[in-house]
């Protein structure tokens, strides 16, 4: 198992439930086999990632594209680290809707 990991929650039609990452290993991903919509897991994708820096691109990308249902928060942006360039447009998007109405 690798440590740096983005993995993904599937359900039984290969529907993605859930994107998140982790530097933990598997511990993190056992984590969500306990919680309540374990259930609906059937299979577990893990995708190692080698640059560290990333973790959240991807996983923001997969939450995009996606639209993982159990996701209820975005992922981190940590300095230093790669920027989700779909979250970058919709920042960029907001701005400019901002000064149109303010």
């Amino acid at each position: 198992m690798p440590s740096k990991c983005v993995y993904i929650l599937l359900d039984n039609n290969n529907d993605i439930l859930y994107a998140g990452q982790t530097n933990r290993g598997v511990d993190r991903i056992v984590e969500h086999l306990k919680a309540h919509y374990s259930n609906k897991i059937k299979k577990i994708r893990v995708f190692d990632i080698v640059n560290y820096k990333d973790l959240s691109k991807i996983e923001c990308l997969i939450k995009h594209i996606y639209d993982t249902p159990l996701n209820k928060n975005k992922a981190p942006n940590k300095k230093g680290h790669s920027k989700c360039p779909i979250c970058a447009i919709h920042k960029e998007i907001e701005n400019e809707l901002k000064s149109i109405f303010t």
